[in-house]
């Protein structure tokens, strides 16, 4: 069933972003820091 995989597929994304964020934490990086990080990355991969 479709609605299973990607389902299946979102858990595992949702998880890859728990890892993240723990390790971002681990490493002494504040929520804001990580938001910005994206925020800036994601604006180069726009372009």
């Amino acid at each position: 069933m479709i609605v299973s995989s990607n389902a299946e597929k979102m858990e595992t994304l949702d998880q890859e972003w728990v890892t993240l964020l723990q390790e971002a934490k681990e490493i002494g990086l504040t929520p804001e820091e990580v938001k910005q990080f994206i925020c800036k990355n994601s604006k180069l991969t726009n372009k």
